[in-house]
């Protein structure tokens, strides 16, 4: 696979102002691939992210969940992550079955 894979969801790791700490799951035609991304209010997020080279994977749908169970967040304990951890598990179910 050559082209950049689709993006499917994104969860913010952490909680500081004008900067961003993003793992993010992606659809390719064959696979789920991940990434993270960080940075301030410029460049925007996964806008480094071109080629293939720039993910992990391909992996399956379940293996790709895996990983975001597995996510925890920078800094200080913030009440709102396993909420956001469980919508953005429900966002990938809902983007279909593994290929």
């Amino acid at each position: 696979m050559s082209e950049r894979p689709t993006w499917v969801a994104d969860i913010e790791l952490s909680d500081r102002d004008y900067e961003f700490d993003l793992f993010g799951v992606f659809k390719g035609t064959d696979g789920w691939y991940t990434a993270a991304d960080q940075g301030c209010s410029c460049p925007t997020p996964w806008e480094l992210h071109n080629k293939l080279d720039d993910f992990s994977g391909p992996y399956t749908l379940e293996q790709a969940i895996e990983k975001v169970r597995k996510l925890e967040p920078l800094g200080a304990e913030q009440t709102w992550f396993m909420d956001e951890k469980r919508r953005m598990i429900e966002r990938l179910r809902s983007q279909g079955e593994d290929r």
